[in-house]
């Protein structure tokens, strides 16, 4: 009897050794044939596909990865504003439409269209600082970041303060039109879907678009990914615009 346990014993070991050694943490031999049929007709999910958001939601079709930061890096104050880049609507995407008031608003809703209230922040990097000077002697004015400005090339302009003087600190805002209200509104396509790639023709949102030197140059438009709440924007669209010197 004691031999008969052993021997049934060991051809189990056996088996679970067999199939741990093959990945598979079942025994194959002892599953149905309808759980078999169950396992092999079930979705593989691709661990690489990145979703729109950190919840994991079961999409029509994956959305494309989306960059949800700026890569610019701001080593230097900004003097002076670019004008805004836009993407433009090559791709035919769904557009979003934008609107400022509460008119607009209430008309869309009553239209049937999804709604998202989006409130105005303002980004440090669109803070523009800077001295403006004038030369002593010739009267000459500039407008520098500081008394030691480097520029291209690795060059280093000097401004010392017995042969300029300072006339005003100077101070602005690179994306002055979104002072003027602290909110817009998106105006969703009726058949939008979760995951779906969009436009936004007019952006709410103060993003950077691109940077070069002491010149700052905001997003006039945007891609984004609709993710059930809100449209994350995607910030590789920007991309196009770097600027090198």
């Amino acid at each position: 009897m004691i031999m008969e346990k052993l021997t049934v014993t060991s051809r189990i070991f056996g088996k679970l050794f067999k199939s741990w050694r093959n990945g598979s943490s079942t025994l194959e031999d002892d599953q149905s044939e309808p759980f078999k049929n169950k396992i092999d007709t079930a979705p593989e999910i691709n661990p690489d596909v990145l979703n729109a958001h950190d919840d994991f939601q079961l999409y029509e079709s994956a959305p494309e990865p989306i960059k949800k930061k700026s890569s610019y890096q701001f080593r230097r104050k900004c003097i002076s504003a670019g004008i805004p880049e836009k993407l433009g609507n090559d791709k035919n995407l769904p557009v979003v439409q934008t609107v400022f008031g509460p008119h607009e608003l209430n008309k869309a809703i009553e239209a049937g269209f999804k709604t998202i209230v989006v409130k105005r922040k303002s980004n440090p990097q669109f803070k523009l600082e800077s001295m403006l000077l004038r030369n002593i002697k010739s009267g000459e004015y500039d407008q520098v970041t500081g008394r030691s400005m480097p520029v291209q090339y690795a060059r280093t302009l000097e401004y010392p303060e017995d042969e300029w003087e300072l006339i005003h600190k100077v101070t602005g805002y690179a994306r002055p039109s979104s002072l003027i209200t602290n909110w817009g509104a998106y105006v969703l396509p009726k058949d939008i879907k979760l995951g779906d790639r969009v436009y936004i023709a007019e952006l709410i949102e103060d993003i950077v678009a691109c940077a070069f030197w002491y010149t700052v140059y905001p997003a006039d438009d945007a891609e984004a990914i609709w993710n059930g709440e809100y449209l994350e924007i995607d910030h590789a669209p920007y991309d196009r615009f770097n600027r090198i010197g």
